[in-house]
């Protein structure tokens, strides 16, 4: 179990309850799609989907999300800079960055968000594992290159911001 992945999730599901969320977009599916999973698993909402990009699918990802209906995600098997993927999604309420851990993929995440006109009026961004300088020091530059307001929240490693 671990602590800090276990709060990422609960802290998404009761953010997707309180703010009726209809579109997820996770960027970084990760080796067992574990957030995903648990985010399918326990938030009800009847007419909600989760889109997630991820350049590395592999089984065990594919698998643990199986169990679930295909209807209620799509994966597109890419990098998050291919902007064409961009034009397949419908408005997003939330996205999730949690993908390559760099300075450049996390500040790039940020900025196509801002860029492709996914995002609906109030939509947020979580940025996961903020403890790495990499991403903090991307998140600060978001913030004065960008424009993006954030919070972070260092007990449960995640940073959540809006345009």
């Amino acid at each position: 179990m671990n602590p800090f992945l276990d709060s990422y999730k609960y802290f998404v599901v009761g953010l997707c309850y309180q703010l009726k969320v209809n579109t997820i977009l996770e960027i970084g599916l990760g080796h067992d799609a574990a957030a995903v999973d648990y985010i399918l698993n326990n938030y009800k909402e009847e007419n909600f989907h989760i889109y997630c990009i991820e350049p590395f699918l592999n089984k065990l990802a594919l698998q643990n999300l199986s169990k679930y209906d295909n209807r209620k995600y799509t994966i597109f098997n890419g990098f998050s800079q291919d902007k064409r993927i961009y034009k397949e999604l419908l408005k997003i309420d939330l996205v999730l960055i949690d993908g390559d851990h760099h300075y450049e993929s996390v500040f790039n995440d940020i900025k196509i968000c801002k860029e492709t006109n996914i995002l609906e009026n109030n939509s947020i961004i979580i940025i996961h594992d903020t403890d790495s300088e990499q991403i903090e020091r991307a998140i600060l530059d978001a913030e004065r290159i960008l424009e993006f307001k954030y919070l972070i929240f260092p007990k449960c490693n995640i940073g959540i911001g809006r345009f």
